[in-house]
């Protein structure tokens, strides 16, 4: 699965397919009708569409397809809003940008804040601009993270890294417009405040930045084992930090030392907005488990999927996957790390969960991989050839409420959902050959490309 990494930055930065569903009807775009300047861009306070300037509240409709929607109960923006593009409600592209250098460069998380600005992190090798200055890499990959106003333009933008391989993985922010990010590193990091080291191998580092990129504190956790990462940062109402990923060995995430089972384990951990140690569990059986993505509901419960391989209790009942492969997990927790309910779902294959998002009434959406024959709680879905897409929905208390499967005969991927303050789903990913969304069938050019998909709840 190491192919879905390097997909990852076209899966949150670029939108190659545009799938609409038939539920839905997408509005139409109204302008100033003025053309935009040589460079694509218009004044302050107008976007270029089609080559004209339009008027556009960028308040409205905010879209995420990164995973995450954090605040309170009624939506508002005090937790963070993930997204991983600036459209209007028409779905209308308004600005895309491209950074690299003749490395591999990548880009992992997206977010937005409350001003419709934009923070971007990843991992890049070699020298690139991102609009500032140039940032070249410490020899292996480093941590990019970078800032633009909601019409694309480069506020800041910041590198962080050893000489080995580092990267940034996911990227949130609080209501304040902090910056909340997670990844791994090797060797010697700074972030803006002391040296981190990691022991040995790949380490997890968790790091929080003002609005102007300023260092407010950082964090690293991590034994002398590789594959050590964060996988996923939210954020919630209280400004809370919640990070879910893997681990190997004995790990202090500021607790109580945490040791795997066998081999890769999940951690799930809380801190506060000073970055003091709430709480933090480990969960995985003697095989590769995967905290893959965390999410936080407006009463501040905590939401986790990923995947897990063996026997495993999340707090109530033990699973036991299916197979010698890997099974989905979706487990609840209340904030004080509370077992809710918790669910397990999976074939014998390769099953996983990489993506959760909780709507403001506390519905429940999961995306990821399975293949042959699933139940998520109503019929079964059956994979049309080798791992199809699957998208859910379950109520707060974890009822199923309905479920869906798309692929083709090859490989196909849900990697990230997210609901609008509308209560509209979006869902990105890649696919090959030829799939139905809900509207006409989307064919890929040659190999796989990537889609996106919204729908009404």
């Amino acid at each position: 699965m190491t192919a879905l990494r390097a997909l990852r930055f076209l899966l949150g930065l670029l939108f190659l397919c545009w799938s609409l569903c038939s539920c839905l009807e997408w509005p139409e775009v109204g302008g100033e009708g003025q053309p935009c300047v040589a460079n694509g861009t218009c004044v302050s306070g107008l976007a270029c569409v089609d080559g004209q300037c339009v008027s556009l509240d960028a308040s409205d409709g905010d879209e995420d397809a990164n995973g995450k929607t954090d605040g309170d109960a009624d939506g508002d923006a005090d937790g963070d809003t993930d997204n991983n593009t600036d459209s209007d409600t028409g779905g209308v592209h308004l600005w895309s940008r491209r950074f690299g250098s003749t490395g591999w460069d990548t880009g992992y998380s997206v977010a937005v804040d409350s001003g419709g600005n934009v923070l971007v992190t990843g991992s890049f090798l070699g020298t690139v601009n991102f609009g500032g200055d140039d940032l070249t890499s410490n020899g292996d990959d480093d941590i990019f993270l970078a800032k633009y106003d909601t019409y694309g333009n480069h506020i800041w933008s910041k590198h962080f890294g050893a000489a080995d391989g580092d990267g940034g993985t996911s990227v949130s922010i609080d209501g304040s417009g902090n910056v909340l990010m997670t990844g791994s590193f090797r060797g010697t990091v700074n972030f803006g405040g002391n040296d981190l080291t990691s022991a040995g191998w790949n380490n997890i580092f968790l790091a929080k930045f003002d609005g102007d990129g300023h260092h407010i504190w950082s964090k690293h956790f991590g034994a002398n084992h590789i594959g050590e990462t964060g996988n996923s940062v939210s954020v919630d109402g209280d400004r809370n930090v919640l990070v879910t990923g893997k681990f190997l060995g004995t790990v202090n995430f500021g607790g109580d030392d945490l040791t795997s089972e066998g081999d890769e384990d999940i951690f799930l951990a809380k801190y506060d907005s000073d970055g003091n140690h709430l709480w933090s569990k480990r969960f995985g059986a003697d095989g590769y488990d995967n905290g893959q993505s965390v999410s936080v509901d407006g009463n501040g419960n905590v939401l986790v999927t990923g995947y897990f391989n063996g026997r495993v209790s999340f707090g109530g009942p033990y699973f036991t996957s299916f197979g010698n492969h890997s099974d989905i997990f979706l487990a609840k927790f209340d904030d004080g790390g509370n077992h809710i309910w918790s669910k397990q779902f999976g074939s014998g294959s390769y099953d996983e969960g990489y993506s959760v998002s909780v709507d403001q009434d506390g519905n429940v959406f999961a995306t990821g991989i399975f293949q042959q024959i699933v139940s998520f709680g109503g019929e079964d879905l059956i994979s049309e050839g080798d791992l199809d897409i699957f998208l859910a929905k379950f109520s707060s208390n974890g009822s199923h409420i309905w479920s869906k499967r798309f692929g083709s005969y090859d490989e196909d991927i849900g990697t990230s959902v997210s609901v609008d303050r509308s209560g509209d789903i979006l869902v990105t990913g890649q696919f090959h050959d030829t799939v139905n969304f809900g509207g006409d069938d989307l064919t890929s050019a040659d190999n796989y490309d990537i889609f996106m998909m919204k729908c009404g709840r």
